[in-house]
């Protein structure tokens, strides 16, 4: 199988993904990637013979195959940072009323892995569980941004920049100043988007035992609904349920099972 074709089922699986679970006709397949419609009939196909792609009860329809349900619950697994972290998030989404997520870094980008609504759903820029951002992107992602090492943030923003600067107005100036920010703080702002100007948030990053951001929780909040007491609550929170998933997910970490344990002894004075 040559790349070009492996490309170009991805971008199938993209396009019937996009739909978020309405079925997607064959036409709106090729309008999508810009295949040719024998083309894309001949690689649909296919995915359904392999189980990635599921034909509705019309034949003429398609949806995300029941394959997926397998490579994502093992995917997940593996890490077990989703488990570990849906405590948290269904805590915080009842606390604030507000929506939260998970997302972990790949490549340039990162992906959702989870995401827990409140009382007051909102947009954001990921189209739900599995969806992709590029780094630099949201206050997620951003958390992960500024903890890498400089020569990382350098390459991943000369890659991302013009797709940040072009579709979401984000220049490297805003951008450099925001991860500059989060190291400060310990919390990311994001930068703001003409996408999505009406929302804000923070976002917080989960690290291992070797200091490396594996993970972030954050929460995208209509601004209206952001008071500064609220905004403070939300740090308070976050940082405390960033914790309770570093300690599941480094059991064996000398410094963060200190911390267990102080908070032990704490609890019983």
């Amino acid at each position: 199988m040559s790349v070009q074709v492996i490309e170009r089922a991805v971008a199938i699986l993209d396009a019937v993904a996009a739909a978020e679970g309405a079925p997607c006709r064959l036409r709106e397949i090729v309008l999508r990637t810009g295949l040719n419609r024998a083309t894309a009939y001949r690689i649909v196909r296919t995915l359904v013979d392999q189980g990635l792609l599921a034909m509705g009860q019309d034949k003429r329809s398609y949806y995300l195959g029941l394959t997926f349900l397998t490579l994502g619950a093992t995917a997940s697994n593996r890490s077990h940072l989703r488990e570990l972290a849906r405590p948290s998030l269904l805590r915080l989404a009842g606390q604030f009323g507000d929506s939260f997520f998970l997302f972990v870094p790949d490549g340039y980008d990162v992906v959702c892995l989870d995401i827990c609504d409140g009382d007051y759903p909102v947009r954001s820029y990921t189209r739900g569980i599995g969806g992709r951002v590029p780094l630099g992107l949201g206050q997620a992602s951003i958390a992960i941004l500024a903890r890498m090492s400089r020569a990382e943030q350098d390459e991943i923003i000369s890659h991302n920049l013009p797709v940040l600067e072009k579709e979401y107005g984000i220049e490297r100036e805003r951008l450099l100043n925001e991860l500059r920010q989060v190291i400060n703080s310990g919390f990311a702002r994001g930068t703001g988007s003409r996408v999505l100007p009406e929302y804000t948030g923070l976002g917080k990053a989960v690290m291992d035992r070797n200091n490396r951001a594996v993970a972030a929780i954050s929460c995208c909040v209509l601004s209206s609904r952001l008071s500064e007491s609220k905004r403070e609550q939300m740090k308070s929170q976050l940082s405390e349920e960033a914790l309770i998933i570093e300690r599941g997910a480094n059991p064996l970490d000398p410094m963060i099972g200190r911390a267990s344990i102080n908070l032990a002894s704490s609890m019983l004075t």
